[in-house]
């Protein structure tokens, strides 16, 4: 029985050699009566297994070994996940594999590219729509106005965020910078409580550096999950800052809130504050 490369190679030179309209021909000319779309399949196999091992030598042993079933399959598969197909190689290579299973492995890679993909395009799409909603619901949290002039141009060293502002103060000092973070958003909702600590942690980092961060929250529903884990942190700096007789770096406490685009609700932080403002003034009455 003829090797799969050899026919492909010697199909693949006459197609070179013959012109447009006679191609069909030539094919079944070489396929000798066999379905000409594995011969085009074993060409398809044969370009990528001569360019991959040029540039992978020591591959050359096991992909030259394979049938063209397998080798079709790295193929398809290198052409969206180089890493992944060469993961899939070493495990071909280990005896792991038979065509269904590495059928099923490059489907299962695809729709997971895929899926990453559509979350970049909802997560795009999500913050473009919202944009001007968020800065909105900023704005009432902190119950005044706020600005993203001159905050467009980044600094490479910059981690990212979402929305940027700017808090105007009094008495000439800098102002305030905000920074804003849209969890998600997510399809399954689940995963809003599931990844709730990874955002949360994520925002107190961003608290070193920035005098505000903001968690906008496309889920209401799991808006004050999200509060109290931020308000339990923040009571333990709290009663650490109190024990610590140096009162070196937890003396700044973190300040991070948690909204829905939709409402301007408050952040344990400035319900805090806003009880302590009430007190005074009940104080003077």
């Amino acid at each position: 029985m003829q090797d799969w490369k050899m026919q492909a190679s010697k199909a693949r030179l006459l197609l070179s050699s013959s012109r447009y309209g006679d191609r069909e021909n030539a094919l079944a000319k070489v396929a000798a009566g066999k379905d000409v779309n594995t011969l085009r399949r074993a060409i398809f196999a044969l370009n990528f297994l001569e360019g991959f091992v040029e540039s992978h030598p020591n591959w050359a042993p096991t992909l030259n070994r394979a049938p063209l079933s397998v080798v079709e399959i790295f193929a398809r598969w290198y052409s969206f996940d180089v890493e992944g197909t060469i993961r899939a190689m070493k495990e071909f290579a280990g005896g792991k594999h038979t065509v269904r299973s590495l059928t099923a492995a490059m489907s299962e890679a695809r729709e997971q590219m895929i899926g990453e993909k559509r979350s970049e395009s909802l997560e795009a799409s999500y913050r473009s729509r919202i944009e001007r909603v968020a800065q909105r619901a900023v704005s009432r949290l902190f119950a005044e106005p706020i600005s993203t002039s001159g905050v467009r141009v980044k600094n490479a060293n910059d981690p990212p965020v979402d929305f940027h502002y700017y808090r105007m103060v009094e008495d000439g000092r800098p102002p305030k910078t905000v920074v804003a973070l849209i969890v998600g958003p997510y399809q399954n909702r689940k995963l809003y409580r599931k990844r709730r600590f990874d955002w949360c942690f994520r925002a107190l980092a961003l608290a070193w550096i920035y005098d505000d961060v903001v968690l906008i929250l496309p889920d209401a529903r799991e808006v004050q999950t999200y509060r109290d884990w931020i308000a339990s942190v923040r009571l333990r700096s709290e009663t650490r800052t109190g024990s610590d007789r140096r009162r070196t770096a937890l003396k700044r406490l973190p300040e991070v809130h948690v909204i829905h685009p939709g409402e301007g609700a408050d952040s344990p932080s400035r319900t805090k504050a806003k009880a302590r403002m009430s007190r005074k003034d009940e104080a003077v009455v």
